[in-house]
């Protein structure tokens, strides 16, 4: 399981990225890349709702980089994101 450590990333900035680039900008940004294009198919699935909760998400993600935490690369920060994104293969071993 690959660990994301904690490079100065800004939490706004992760937050702001989900929203506007099709819910997965953020995380690219950070370094979940499965969990970007997971993030990417579910935002043109749901016409553009999942980057709301992809924005909140990659915002408490960011929370914890920004603490100096590391996160492993497929954390959640909602807890029921961690079924989404798992039925697209980006889940923790």
């Amino acid at each position: 399981m690959a660990q994301i450590e904690p490079s100065g990333q800004n939490a706004i900035v992760v937050a702001l990225l989900n929203f506007f680039v099709l819910g997965c900008g953020g995380y690219f940004y950070i370094g979940q890349k499965k969990k970007a294009i997971g993030g990417l198919i579910f935002c043109i699935v749901t016409c553009g709702f999942f980057n709301w909760l992809a924005a909140y998400d990659g915002y408490l993600i960011g929370q914890k980089l920004q603490n100096g935490e590391a996160v492993r690369e497929h954390e959640v920060g909602l807890g029921f994101l961690g079924g989404i994104f798992g039925i697209l293969g980006a889940k923790d071993e």
